[in-house]
């Protein structure tokens, strides 16, 4: 009898040690299936993730043909309407968000008076390069200011901050029609300019402002595009003024040439630096202008870019007077040395206001 409960006692014992095991051989089955539907799981997201990957770069690849295809073509563009403005605005205003802002306070473009010594309509006559040139000099006469001007007129189009951009024709070979521009704007490039701009009021003084190059936003340029032809006029002269090579194009053809997208633009950047207010309230102030022939003139309607370095005038002054001086004292029976002195004096007068042809 004891013998039959010891060897119960024993199976009973070995059962119980195999039901153990079975349960811990359980126990770890079931950790590593955890552990696979975990790796199954993180293989999954990662799979999802890579196809995300895939799609996320093959859609940045299709957009990047698709920029590079616009971007080989001409765009078309008009700065005519509010809405093409507007659509050259929503393009460059990116190209400015980095810059600094102006230290200077500000005029608005609504706040500023107009110039009044040069009235915008006599930019359309002869020789207004020239006018526009001499009345400046003479407004300014006196003071102390440096820094060329910048005028185009018609061809400005502000952004945000004060910004604006600028265009003109582009560097091109027309083999079609025979003809060769180059552009006006390669020498301006990081160069500071007193801007000019115009509005149907009248011209006015807008500050201080270096020119950017801007053309990677659109490398291969713009074509006028619009019902508009009030515009023509004023882009006529300065495609003639471009013109470097081919047969000499005639004023009456170039509208048809810039309707047929023959002659592509460009824009350049005009980067707002500062706004000089006491160069503003001399620009704008009352003055008596002595007029100006402006027939014996030749205007081509491009870029004007004027300096007037006034204090140059103070520096020339006192050595003429020394040289009239020592003139008059070394032949006191002789005109020829005064009038050799009055005619360097013309001389340099004439060379304190250069106008630079872009």
């Amino acid at each position: 009898m004891k013998k039959n409960n010891v060897g119960n006692v024993q199976v009973a014992r070995q059962t119980h040690d195999k039901g153990n095991n079975l349960a811990q051989a359980i126990l770890v089955m079931e950790k590593r299936m955890t552990n696979l539907e975990n790796e199954i799981s993180a293989l999954s997201t990662s799979v999802g993730e890579i196809a995300q990957v895939v799609k996320t770069v093959g859609q940045e690849v299709i957009a990047m043909k698709l920029k590079s295809e616009r971007t080989m073509k001409p765009m078309h563009f008009n700065f005519l309407t509010q809405k093409g403005v507007t659509r050259l605005r929503d393009m460059f205003n990116p190209e400015f968000r980095n810059f600094p802002k102006p230290i200077t306070k500000v005029l608005g473009r609504t706040d500023v008076k107009p110039i009044k010594f040069m009235k915008i309509a006599e930019c359309s006559s002869g020789g207004w390069e020239r006018t526009l040139e001499e009345r400046i000099q003479q407004q300014l006469a006196d003071f102390d200011e440096s820094l060329p001007f910048a005028f185009f007129p018609g061809r400005v189009v502000f952004l945000e901050n004060h910004h604006a951009v600028v265009f003109g024709p582009m560097a091109q070979t027309n083999k079609e029609s025979d003809f060769e521009l180059s552009s006006s704007f390669d020498s301006l490039i990081g160069k500071d300019r007193s801007l000019l701009f115009d509005k149907e009021e009248g011209m006015f003084y807008g500050g201080r402002y270096k020119f950017v190059d801007v053309r990677g936003v659109h490398p291969s340029g713009f074509i006028f595009d619009g019902a508009e032809t009030t515009g023509i006029p004023k882009l006529k002269q300065i495609v003639l003024a471009s013109q470097v090579g081919g047969a000499r194009l005639r004023s009456k053809d170039i509208p048809n040439l810039i309707w047929e997208g023959q002659i592509r633009f460009e824009f350049i950047g005009l980067q707002f630096i500062s706004f000089d207010n006491n160069l503003y309230r001399r620009l704008t102030r009352n003055t008596s202008i002595k007029a100006t022939d402006t027939a014996s003139h030749t205007a081509n309607g491009s870029i004007v870019s004027i300096s007037v370095k006034t204090s140059a005038t103070a520096q020339i002054a006192p050595e003429l007077k020394r040289r009239r001086s020592k003139s008059v004292s070394q032949s006191s029976s002789s005109g020829d040395s005064s009038d050799s002195s009055e005619d360097e004096d013309g001389k340099r007068k004439a060379k304190r206001t250069r106008l630079d042809q872009h």
